[in-house]
């Protein structure tokens, strides 16, 4: 019965974790859209063809995606922004305290987040709210992506609170 449950647990956390890195790879190639865009962009310019006014708006909204999208991928790779001076200052015990306090602040963060990010989102849906800049969305949409953004890092920080 116990290898029974097994089954199912396994395809979730295999599941979720080809989640991860398939939302680890998509940064890279908006990165590579933006920069061809944005050279297209320049050449129009240069070639005095009109450009690509909307180019830039383009790029603000990809900035803001590119890390909502790879930001667990980046915390489960260890390549997040850490700071080593007093880690590396402390005796292992005390390290591995520092460790653990980190990742359950990160998690209680993330969940606040996540809970403030999502009734942001869900009131601005209701309020109709929009964005008007060279295109015209709705502004839920970009805030849509907080969420399960901040979902994904909560559950990064729980694994690691849990394997330390």
């Amino acid at each position: 019965m116990h290898g029974a449950r097994r089954g199912p647990v396994k395809r979730i956390i295999a599941w979720y974790d080809g989640l991860i890195e398939f939302l680890g790879i998509i940064p890279g190639f908006l990165v590579g859209l933006v920069c061809v865009g944005t050279g297209l962009d320049l050449a129009m310019r240069f070639l005095q063809l009109g450009g690509m006014p909307w180019m830039i708006e383009v790029e603000e909204y990809v900035l803001f995606i590119i890390p909502m999208l790879g930001a667990a991928y980046v915390m489960r790779m260890g390549r997040h922004v850490t700071v080593e001076i007093i880690p590396d200052a402390l005796p292992p015990a005390g390290r591995h305290a520092l460790n653990i306090f980190a990742q359950g602040m990160s998690l209680l963060v993330c969940a606040v987040l996540f809970w403030f990010s999502l009734t942001a989102t869900i009131d601005t849906y209701h309020s109709g709210s929009v964005v008007f800049k060279t295109f015209t969305i709705p502004e839920w949409i970009p805030l849509a992506l907080i969420p399960p953004s901040m979902a994904l890092l909560a559950i990064e920080c729980l694994r690691k609170l849990v394997r330390s």
